[in-house]
């Protein structure tokens, strides 16, 4: 896979939770590999994680709606569209296209950061979290 490499900007809560789920202390271009240290398959990763944890926390989601809810957030930060689709991977007017509708809505809004958004948005659930344990990375033969 190799050419699919980029550089992608993130949170601090987002890093933050990156760390906390870690396989392995040891660095490589992988924030999160499969326990043989290599890419994940996402239809395994959807049916092992992403239902069972959308089903957990009572949400009927996709993968590809936190894609929606990263730019609604770089919009409600009053980002610009040239920021949003560079930040998101796309091109100004494909962003521009898909998310009329909330840079409409933020035109006479309040700009929200989005760590403080999200620091919102997790009040209540952490609540009721418990922490996964970590899983130690299996070696590759």
């Amino acid at each position: 896979m190799a050419g699919l490499e980029r550089t992608v900007y993130a949170v601090p809560p987002l890093t933050d939770d990156l760390g906390a789920y870690r396989w392995s202390e040891e660095r490589s271009g992988l924030i999160l590999p499969n326990r043989h240290g290599g890419y994940l398959d996402l239809r395994t990763w959807r049916r092992r994680i992403w239902k069972p944890a959308a089903e957990r926390a009572g949400v009927d989601a996709t993968p590809y709606d936190l894609r929606h809810t990263y730019a609604s957030l770089l919009i409600h930060e009053n980002r610009s569209p040239v920021d949003v689709a560079a930040r998101m991977g796309n091109s100004p007017a494909l962003v521009l296209g898909t998310y009329a509708h909330p840079f409409a809505e933020q035109e006479h809004a309040t700009a929200v950061k989005m760590e403080d958004a999200i620091a919102n948005a997790r009040r209540d659930v952490l609540k009721t979290y418990s922490p996964v344990k970590k899983r130690r990375q299996k070696k590759a033969a």
